[in-house]
C-alpha cells in the first residue's frame, strides 16, 4: 500500500515538473520571456490583462490541484487535506491581487516585487511550505 501511495506522489511531482519543462507549449504566458535575462533593465511589458492574468491563473489552478493531490496522498487526516484546499482557495485572491495592483504600476522600480508574486501563483512554493508544516504536525501530535 505504501508503494502506491509514494508512486502516486511521484507521478504529481513529476507532473509538476512536466509543468514547469513544458511551460510555453502549455501557457500562452508572455511574462515568461519577459522575465528571461536581465528583465530589470527592459521596458514596461506592455499586454492587456488578460493576457498575462488567464496563463498565471491556470498555471496556479494546475499546480495547486496537483500540490493537493501530493498532500492528499501524503497525509491521511481530512482536517489537512481540507485545510489545504481553503489554503489555496484564500491564498489565491490576495496573490492575484496584488498581481494585478503591481501589472497596473509595472515599472522598474516594481519589478521586483511583480516578479515574486507571480512566482507564488505560477510554482508549486506552498507544496514546499506545506509538506514540512502538516508533517511536523503529524509528528508532534501523533494523530494518523
Amino acid at each position: 500500500m505504501h508503494i502506491i501511495k509514494y508512486l502516486g506522489v511521484a507521478l504529481l511531482i513529476l507532473a509538476l515538473v512536466a509543468v514547469r519543462f513544458f511551460e510555453n507549449e502549455l501557457f500562452a504566458d508572455p511574462l515568461i520571456d519577459f522575465f528571461k535575462g536581465n528583465f530589470l533593465q527592459k521596458p514596461r511589458a506592455n499586454y492587456e490583462l488578460g493576457e498575462v492574468l488567464y496563463p498565471t491563473l491556470m498555471r496556479y489552478l494546475l499546480n495547486s490541484l496537483l500540490s493537493i493531490g501530493v498532500l492528499v496522498l501524503l497525509f491521511k487526516r481530512r482536517a489537512v487535506r481540507l485545510f489545504a484546499i481553503v489554503f489555496y482557495v484564500f491564498a489565491l485572491f490576495p496573490l492575484i491581487g496584488l498581481f494585478i495592483y503591481y501589472y497596473a504600476n509595472l515599472g522598474p522600480d516594481t519589478y521586483m516585487s511583480f516578479f515574486y508574486i507571480r512566482r507564488f501563483l505560477i510554482q508549486p512554493l506552498f507544496l514546499l511550505l506545506l509538506v514540512p508544516a502538516f508533517y511536523y504536525q503529524q509528528k508532534h501530535t501523533k494523530i494518523n
